[in-house]
């Protein structure tokens, strides 16, 4: 009994061992695996798509607001129309307004870039004006009013894109829905391409480097095939330059201009907020009415502002009537800078005060190193001509250039003389001579630092990962695993 005990535990610990090791090759393709996958009909993955899409944007629409009936009314109007098939302006009037009725606005977006017969359209806007809010809008309309297996939306940031690197739009588009959507796999998202089923909203061609803007209009003119839509968004004075510095127009493709926030609809906006009681706007309320062009009229004509200056004076209190000091904000920029200085103050005094329910360890926070931190990510984002953060390479960036070589040289220093002991310690007999062991142990550590070094350049700054789980199969990989670890196991 005992030796057949001798030959069957051994085998039993292997086959448990190869077991282990299977299930986790089959987990790990499981959590690799692409939703849907690029065998699945067109159609199919067109759909899995849209609603991915469309869950997506509607979660961050709830997140900012847009669904909320005291959100602040945005319009949008047509600049300028459109270029005909032969050259010929199509007459067309895209305009509508959000003013908490959601569901009627995105359906208005919608309809409205239904009549382009090319389905393109370039958004612009002032800074902060809602070009982002439309361009959101715009992708859950055609999303929503979509038939089975039609054109997906997708909504891509501008800033992702070098099309001197990338020069193909499809390309580009094709790296980016599969970043975010098919953990880094482009079988699916080039089958939705070649069928021409996606429709790239591009925000923020203001975001890209100035040189790179003109070659992103001619990319996507040249990338664009008949009947392909695509939806730019774009500050109006950089696209205003664009044209005028010899960038040609998006084919086909209308203007259409994000409207300045009226007066009475900023009024009536901040007249529904809960102030505090020593807060009053009726000074500025009258500026508003009485000289719309003023700085502070100016400062409040876009989404953005209007809701930070909101947040400021809701959190920290304070006299709004100061905005109006003539002598002091010649402009509506020094306006929107005595704004702004005090954003990340209002931001922090939201903090709940602590009581009996909350955090054990709860510590007020520290506004002044708050600034100090976000002022450094700013500066940091400047010097490197980014817009996004990217905050995997940060380490990086902290780092001295003198690391590397320092790090590389104590490191093989210190296996020098690891080396050197253990010889001393291993050759009682004193064989191995001193040149000899000097030789070894500095060859052993050069040749670490250099390996260290070459390590250390080459394995670069590697991008985060996204885990995509997909039930599709999962029965089948988890009895194919146990199946084979059985069968290793007997």
């Amino acid at each position: 009994m005992s030796a057949v005990r001798g030959t069957v535990e051994p085998a039993s610990v292997v086959g448990l061992l190869l077991a282990s090791v299977t299930f986790a090759y089959d987990t790990a393709s499981f959590l690799r695996q692409q939703p849907g996958g690029a065998s699945r009909p067109v159609a199919a993955l067109a759909d899995d798509l849209a609603r991915t899409v469309e869950k997506e944007w509607l979660s961050e629409s709830r997140a900012r607001g847009l669904r909320d009936h005291g959100v602040l009314p945005l319009s949008w109007m047509t600049e300028r129309t459109a270029d005909g098939p032969e050259g010929a302006a199509v007459t067309l009037r895209l305009s509508g307004r959000l003013d908490g009725d959601f569901d009627a606005a995105v359906q208005r977006m919608a309809e409205s870039f239904d009549q382009l017969a090319g389905r393109r359209m370039v958004l612009v806007g002032e800074p902060g004006s809602g070009k982002t809010v439309l361009a959101i809008l715009l992708t859950l309309g055609i999303v929503k009013s979509r038939p089975e297996g039609g054109p997906v939306p997708v909504l891509l940031s501008a800033s992702s894109w070098d099309p001197i690197a990338t020069p193909k739009l499809d390309e580009w588009v094709a790296q980016a829905v599969a970043d975010t959507y098919y953990g880094f796999k482009r079988e699916a998202i080039d089958a939705l391409l070649a069928e021409n089923l996606v429709i790239p909203v591009i925000d923020g061609l203001d975001e890209m480097r100035e040189s790179g803007r003109r070659t992103a209009v001619q990319r996507t003119n040249e990338s664009i095939r008949q009947g392909r839509g695509v939806v730019l968004t774009c500050r109006a004075a950089e696209y205003a330059d664009l044209i005028a510095g010899g960038s040609p127009t998006l084919h086909q493709a209308p203007v259409v201009r994000v409207e300045p926030v009226a007066v009475e609809d900023v009024i009536r906006y901040l007249q529904d907020v809960p102030w505090p009681p020593e807060v009053s706007w009726d000074d500025v309320y009258a500026e508003l009415r009485a000289n719309p062009q003023s700085p502070v009229g100016q400062m409040m004509s876009t989404p953005l502002m209007v809701s930070l200056a909101r947040s400021v004076y809701q959190r920290l209190g304070g006299r709004p009537a100061d905005l109006l000091k003539q002598h002091v904000y010649e402009s509506r920029y020094d306006v929107e800078d005595y704004v702004l200085d005090q954003v990340i103050e209002a931001a922090y005094a939201e903090a709940p005060a602590p009581d009996e329910t909350g955090p054990r360890f709860y510590r007020p926070p520290d506004v002044a190193k708050a600034t100090r931190w976000l002022t450094y990510l700013a500066v940091d984002l400047h010097l490197h001509g980014q817009r996004d953060l990217v905050w995997w390479q940060l380490a990086q960036r902290l780092l001295s250039p003198w690391v590397p070589p320092v790090v590389s040289v104590a490191a093989g220093m210190f296996l020098m003389a690891l080396v050197s002991a253990g010889i001393s310690v291993l050759d009682g007999d004193h064989r191995v001579g001193l040149v000899a062991t000097i030789a070894i142990s500095a060859g052993t550590g050069a040749g670490f630092s250099v390996l260290f070094l070459v390590v250390w350049f080459a394995s670069g700054t590697p991008s985060p990962r996204r885990i995509l789980v997909n039930r599709h199969g999962a029965f089948a990989r988890c009895r194919d695993a146990f199946l084979t670890g059985l069968a290793a196991a007997r």
